[in-house]
């Protein structure tokens, strides 16, 4: 303050001015519903229990209004057809019916993150990557994937193993045998069964996460960028004319909207299958194991089927590929 008078003030005015002049031209509205109303809502997600997130119990409350609007639905049909009624309820869900996302999955906190993260990798004199950098920010869940993948491809070798004793039990059963023996296969199967399932859903739930928060923080980023650089025929400092990895090539409004796009989604659709880089060679060392003990050296005529394939899949694959880069060039322009 000086002579009571406060700096500030004129600043102050001048925010309210603004917000005046936007509240008079009605662009006070939130964007999303939801934003602004004052209303704080919570993720279900973060809230929920070791059996509740094990089970996705969470999401119970959600397929049940589903299913009631689906009923109302069809009841909602019935009656305009029989007497022209109609219901002020909504008949499907709508997004205010939708959960919140959890903290740790808002694009603001995935952007900042990503941010963080590359600030650091930008420290190195040398050998700076964006995958080291995005890989430190979000790659716990992944690898704790990982080892579920790994529970779930070894109970998928279990259950072989349990149905044979199972069958093997049924052909020399006789009048009297132990009806708990086999009941205690059953058993074992059906609890097997359980047990791939959770896992599996739970691998691929984190799959999938981990991929989308890839592709939120991977937009963020290039849409940083894009604000740094300068647009397609304008003059550039010599930071915008290399921003194209230092090539010196100007980046078009094509070839950005492709990276924020078609590039970032590749991105989150590669997480959900990367695990099978080494899930497969697993997989198939156990299954031949298993089946050199089963039919013994027969096993490797199959084998070699399959390795006469390769060859004819990575020509297909590389004209796939081939293919899509001259697509791509044609999207860019």
């Amino acid at each position: 303050k000086l002579f009571g008078y406060s700096a500030d003030r004129p600043r102050q005015v001048a925010r309210e001015v603004a917000r005046m002049s936007v509240r008079a031209q009605g662009m006070d509205v939130p964007l999303v519903p939801n934003a602004g109303d004052g209303e704080e809502r919570e993720s279900r997600e973060a809230q929920a229990g070791c059996w509740s997130t094990l089970t996705f119990g969470w999401l119970s409350s959600l397929i049940r209004e589903g299913y009631r609007r689906e009923m109302l639905r069809g009841n909602a049909l019935t009656d305009a057809c029989a007497n022209g009624a109609t219901h002020a309820e909504p008949t499907a869900l709508v997004e205010n019916d939708l959960f919140e996302l959890r903290p740790d999955d808002l694009p603001q906190y995935l952007s900042g993150k990503a941010d963080h993260m590359w600030a650091l990798e930008c420290q190195r004199s040398e050998d700076r990557s964006l995958r080291r950098a995005l890989a430190r920010a979000f790659g716990g869940p992944f690898l704790l994937a990982a080892c579920f993948k790994l529970v779930y491809d070894s109970l998928q070798m279990v259950g072989p193993y349990v149905l044979k004793e199972l069958l093997g039990y049924i052909k020399t059963c006789s009048v009297d045998c132990e009806l708990t023996t086999g009941l205690q296969w059953v058993g074992i199967i059906c609890l097997n069964n359980l047990l791939q399932t959770a896992v599996l859903h739970q691998y691929f739930h984190r799959c999938f996460r981990t991929g989308m928060r890839l592709n939120a923080a991977t937009i963020g980023l290039i849409y940083k960028k894009a604000l740094k650089i300068a647009g397609p025929g304008g003059a550039s400092d010599q930071t915008a004319a290399t921003a194209a990895g230092g090539s010196g090539q100007q980046l078009t409004t094509g070839e950005i909207v492709n990276l924020m796009s078609v590039d970032a989604q590749r991105i989150q659709d590669t997480c959900t299958y990367l695990h099978t880089l080494w899930s497969g060679p697993y997989q198939i060392t156990i299954s031949l194991i298993a089946l050199f003990a089963v039919v013994s050296w027969a096993t490797f005529a199959g084998l070699a089927v399959m390795l006469l394939q390769i060859p004819l899949v990575s020509v297909i694959a590389r004209r796939v590929k081939m293919a899509q880069r001259t697509l791509m060039s044609i999207k860019d322009e």
